[in-house]
């Protein structure tokens, strides 16, 4: 991948976008199913970031199509390294982006591929946020239990008339024995169920998650 534009970044900054001319075909063919972004931590003593950004093929498998390895995982390196995967295949569609819940990569590809794109949360991400905010703020294991299968199944409910009616129970159901955990629930999550919510996911590889692609990805 070469881009020879002059980075707005600051001299201090590292960053490295990797894609094989393989990865940029697989990019051109698949790009319009759901283009996936992921991020590592920790991958040397620098703390650099090790950015990963998938497709998913005709059988539903992820493809990766580039790497990036940067200082910070700001909007600006994230930008410059999807633009050069978009200046090396122009004619390529993106349609659909997933992300974890940093909206940072959501941000940098609506500056890339436009404002029409449509943003969705890998479940994998949404669950791991919901577990962890359950946990710190429910109070017995009981309730736990019980306000997490709630929440997977309104997740992976298919229905969308349905899924309102059940989410609608399920917030008046709880609020007045865990008031904060559904305050944090209706301002991360139940303003937004377009993003998170199988009922809104009526196209080809609807059910694709970014941490099962990062560990089956070839």
């Amino acid at each position: 991948m070469k881009n020879d534009t002059m980075l707005d970044l600051p001299a201090e900054s590292f960053l490295l976008c990797l894609q094989t001319k393989h990865q940029k075909e697989l990019f051109q063919k698949f790009a319009m199913n759901v283009l996936c972004m992921d991020s590592t931590h920790g991958t040397n003593h620098y703390d650099f970031k090790l950015i990963t950004v998938m497709v998913a093929d005709q059988f539903g498998q992820g493809r990766t199509v580039g790497w990036c390895i940067c200082s910070k995982e700001e909007k600006q390196y994230v930008q410059h390294f999807l633009q050069a995967i978009r200046d090396a295949a122009p004619t390529a569609t993106v349609k659909t982006v997933m992300t974890d819940d940093d909206n940072t990569g959501w941000f940098a590809a609506r500056s890339v591929f436009g404002e029409i794109i449509q943003h969705l949360l890998c479940h994998w991400h949404v669950d791991r946020s919901l577990k962890r905010n359950i946990f710190s703020k429910v109070k017995t294991k009981s309730d736990q239990v019980s306000i997490y299968q709630s929440l997977y199944l309104l997740m992976h409910h298919t229905d969308k008339d349905m899924f309102h009616q059940y989410l609608e129970s399920f917030i008046d159901a709880w609020m007045p024995k865990e008031p904060s955990f559904i305050q944090y629930f209706k301002t991360f999550y139940a303003s937004r169920p377009e993003k998170w919510a199988m009922s809104y996911r009526n196209f080809s590889h609807a059910d694709t998650d970014t941490n099962m692609f990062v560990e089956r990805c070839g």
